[in-house]
């Protein structure tokens, strides 16, 4: 997918220019073809699963990006072949799926990194040196703040759709949990969240609405005219509403 070749070009061959692509189970194979590098097209075989892939390929190391309600399946399965994991978060988008896949690595000798950047940011390792340092003394209290460009890409595309992502809170929360954690040097074992829905998006406009549709379109603010003339950002073409009962959420999702 588009992740995991994003990844492999700008991050994984930054550190290892002879990375090679060699399996892929994807059901688009023309599309995963065409994000391949050039170094990639001759040799890569597309498999119908990850068990044939593995049986079949010689592989160093398997690499999981698929849409978000699928990560905990195929990290499942590839918790039994024991090779080298990068799995894309967040890892599972339920307590149930969350609970499946830590019972499936309890003896499994599979190493995983998951795809959390931002505890590796110059920001946050300088904060990591000074606490470590102890330049600040013993850290009782840390507030995160994580702002974004693309917000609106939670409401106004495929992210909007709870059953495979759980929305903006679990997709974003995931990494300020993860580099508090790693600032404060120990595990988060409670969390207490606050939801409000409707302040921002989300509202009574029918569902399957598109900006296209609309007659609105002069006045709304999240139009594709007025995000151009505002500066605002979000997607400049024909989007689905994001005002509208069909913009996700935690009851609907």
């Amino acid at each position: 997918g588009n992740r995991i070749s994003d990844v492999v070009k700008s991050c994984l061959r930054k550190v290892e220019a002879n990375i090679r692509i060699v399996g892929i189970v994807d059901p688009d194979e023309r599309g995963a073809r065409s994000r391949l590098a050039e170094c990639d097209q001759k040799d890569v075989v597309f498999y119908g699963n990850l068990k044939e892939m593995v049986s079949k390929a010689k592989l160093d190391a398997l690499a999981i990006g698929t849409r978000c309600n699928l990560h905990t399946p195929y990290a499942i399965e590839a918790a039994k072949y024991d090779l080298p994991l990068f799995l894309e978060k967040p890892v599972a988008i339920s307590m149930e799926q969350a609970m499946a896949l830590e019972r499936a690595f309890e003896k499994s000798r599979c190493r995983v990194v998951v795809s959390f950047p931002l505890r590796v940011s110059p920001l946050c390792t300088l904060a990591r040196q000074y606490i470590e340092k102890g330049a600040v003394g013993s850290p009782e209290h840390i507030q995160a703040v994580n702002y974004v460009p693309y917000g609106t890409c939670y409401f106004d595309e495929a992210y909007r759709n709870y059953q495979i992502t759980q929305g903006l809170f679990l997709q974003k929360a995931t990494h300020d949990f993860d580099y508090m954690s790693y600032l404060m040097g120990d595990n988060i074992v409670r969390v207490a969240a606050m939801y409000a829905r409707g302040r921002v998006f989300g509202g009574k406009k029918r569902a399957g609405l598109v900006c296209s549709q609309c007659d609105e379109t002069d006045t709304c603010p999240e139009s594709p005219q007025n995000r151009k003339r505002n500066l605002s950002g979000g997607i400049l073409s024909d989007h689905p509403c994001v005002f509208s009962v069909d913009c996700g959420s935690p009851q609907t999702g």
